[in-house]
């Protein structure tokens, strides 16, 4: 038996599934399993979503068999829902190179791993280097001072992506839409 914790809360889960519902993604990543509720949200939003083609959510969680004893990914088994699901058991700065390197692509990604100023700005680094233009980057838990921080370096300093303001999360979700790649100068800087 698991005590819940760690979990998207149903405001949260609910603005997932419908980021992937209204925009009709088949190509989804996530940063930070644990009980697997996020992956939940997104995989049924696939489902529900229509289109043939292949659709695949793949999350990054190193603590999933030991921390959560494998609880996220029983989920997401138990709900039937594991056909376009996919766990990597890696750090996040071990696997999103990694993605890279492979070619991988996605169309949205949502950040929920380690919330340090340092880990989540390498999060979001290799996600907008993963994920197509006009895609979604999600990120949780802004409450956290470090992640705050992070939150006002990303709106000060990247441009190329806009900042969702209105979404029935953002009280404790930040949602951006990537506009275009990088196109920053080599040495761009805004104080924050």
């Amino acid at each position: 038996e698991h005590k819940f914790r760690d979990g998207v809360n149903p405001v949260e889960g609910m603005h997932l599934y419908n980021c992937v519902r209204a925009n009709g993604l088949s190509r989804t990543l996530e940063v930070g399993c644990a009980m697997g509720t996020s992956a939940l949200y997104i995989c049924q939003a696939m489902r529900d979503t229509p289109g043939d083609g292949a659709k695949r959510h793949v999350a990054v969680d190193p603590n999933q068999d030991t921390q959560y004893k494998s609880i996220g990914r029983a989920n997401v088994a138990r709900a039937n829902l594991d056909d376009c699901f996919e766990l990597l058991h890696e750090t996040s700065y071990a696997a999103l190179p990694h993605l890279l390197r492979q070619g991988h692509r996605f169309q949205l990604i949502f950040i929920d791993g380690w919330h340090t100023f340092d880990y989540t700005l390498v999060d979001f680094f290799y996600a907008d280097l993963l994920l197509d233009v006009n895609g979604l980057i999600l990120l949780d838990d802004i409450k956290h001072k470090s992640v705050q921080k992070c939150l006002k370096y990303i709106r000060t300093n990247w441009p190329h992506y806009a900042y969702v303001a209105e979404t029935p999360a953002a009280e404790t979700m930040a949602t951006f839409r990537k506009l275009r790649h990088d196109d920053r100068d080599w040495n761009a800087h805004v104080n924050f």
